[in-house]
């Protein structure tokens, strides 16, 4: 991988991420014995030298959130126990230091390998930042790098997040009070959906990347072959969901352009979230009350038995629908 964080930040950005990094490991491998830890991996835009680049009048800044793995030998739910609090102060620390947030996720090198494909974890494993310990923690992982092998109901998942980030977008847009911050929220969440509406279709045929610069010259590949259709419809979007992610600005736009954007960008998810879900169901959805209405396990991945048993324990008791609640 590139030793860059960013595509084109300025030396200021790129020493302020190292300096991140640093600072991170020497507080890990003060915090951790060295017979327990494995690596800390900085994953992210940053992790595979696409990160997000704020220009402003005092330089380039970081905009993305710094995501770091911390790879540590035994349970991963034990070490979170352990060093989750640790872990906490030590973000929130860090934060205070670049200005964005900074968060630290423990798994394990058995968990990693033994763990089915995802697109998470392709883009984690092809990649990132190793910043302390070896690449040795990846051994046995390759199936990981397998973009082929990521299920539909992943990119169902990526889909339904962005289209949540879309919905909460038109809840701020019919909000009597609207200002910058507003403009900012919406115009961030229609550039995730115009991105991840692309990486959907790509994913679906099995060509997805972990570098949005090679997915877009992959999706306008694609939308050469098939001229007329979502593809070529999406281009643009994708496009500009690009340039967001690499160079994300304040928002120019007014409440009215944002609103024609959004009832734009909805009928485009639409499109593409009927396009991976006839796919993933092998059924024909002709509007989105076919859907809506649709008599068919829309997660035969997921055990019943096990989502209540997650249930239970986030939720107590009454998420088993106790008399009375």
């Amino acid at each position: 991988m590139n030793a860059r964080h960013t595509l084109d930040g300025d030396d200021r950005l790129e020493r302020l991420l190292h300096s991140v990094s640093q600072a991170a490991s020497e507080r890990v491998s003060a915090m951790v014995p060295k017979e327990r830890l494995e690596a800390l991996v900085l994953g992210g835009g940053y992790g595979r030298g696409e990160g997000g680049v704020l220009h402003s009048d005092q330089g380039d800044q970081p905009y993305n959130d710094i995501e770091y793995f911390l790879f540590l030998n035994g349970s991963p739910r034990v070490n979170e126990r352990r060093y989750g609090k640790a872990l906490q102060t030590l973000g929130h620390d860090l934060s205070a230091m670049c200005g964005i947030e900074v968060e630290f996720k423990i798994t394990s090198s058995l968990a990693f390998r033994s763990s089915p494909v995802s697109m998470f974890y392709y883009d984690l494993y092809t990649g990132h930042k190793t910043v302390l310990g070896t690449e040795g923690v990846f051994a046995g992982c390759e199936h990981h790098a397998e973009a082929h092998a990521i299920p539909l109901h992943e990119v169902t998942r990526l889909l339904f997040n962005r289209a949540s980030g879309l919905h909460f977008a038109s809840l701020r847009l019919m909000a009597k009070e609207f200002g910058p911050e507003d403009a900012d929220f919406c115009a961030r969440n229609l550039a995730k959906a115009w991105l991840a509406m692309g990486d959907a279709v790509l994913a679906a045929a099995g060509h997805y990347h972990w570098s949005c610069r090679e997915r877009h010259e992959r999706l306008q590949i694609l939308a050469g072959e098939q001229p007329q259709g979502l593809v070529p419809d999406l281009l643009s979007r994708h496009r500009e969901g690009v340039r967001f992610k690499l160079r994300p600005a304040k928002t120019l736009l007014e409440r009215e352009d944002l609103e024609t954007r959004l009832a734009e960008t909805t009928e485009l998810m639409w499109r593409t979230w009927r396009l991976v879900e006839e796919k993933r169901l092998g059924v024909e959805l002709p509007d989105a009350l076919a859907y809506a209405t649709l008599d068919h396990d829309l997660c035969p991945q997921h055990s019943w038995v096990k989502n209540m048993v997650l249930s239970f324990q986030h939720l107590g008791g009454g998420a088993l629908g106790c008399p009375g609640h």
